[in-house]
């Protein structure tokens, strides 16, 4: 399933904003409801990167689009795999995270 997902279809454009924000601040200040959903994200994209026939109708068009991205990219899924809170992903960590993506995208 996805194999057939178009390159430019899709956009991780908040999971990209919180990227760049964390790489630019220290502490940029996010709401806990976002902080779970970046998480939430990042979590679902690599099982599905991993495992396609998960996806299902409760699968977001971001979790479809990071794991589109990040597939066969084993070293942005260990990195991603490593991400267990949102308060321990430094600044540098978050510009090479999104550097990567940014490497994958159309």
């Amino acid at each position: 399933m996805l194999a057939a997902v178009p390159d430019s279809n899709f956009s991780l454009g908040l999971l990209e904003a919180i990227l760049t924000s964390m790489s630019n601040e220290e502490k940029p200040v996010i709401s806990d409801a976002l902080k779970a959903h970046f998480l939430h994200v990042l979590q679902n994209g690599v099982v599905l990167a991993r495992n396609p026939d998960q996806i299902d109708s409760k699968t977001t068009s971001e979790e479809i689009e990071l794991a589109f991205r990040v597939r066969g990219k084993d070293e942005i899924i260990e990195a991603i795999t490593k991400i267990d809170n949102f308060g321990n992903i430094k600044s540098g960590e978050a510009r090479v995270l999104l550097d990567s993506l940014k490497k994958y995208a159309a």
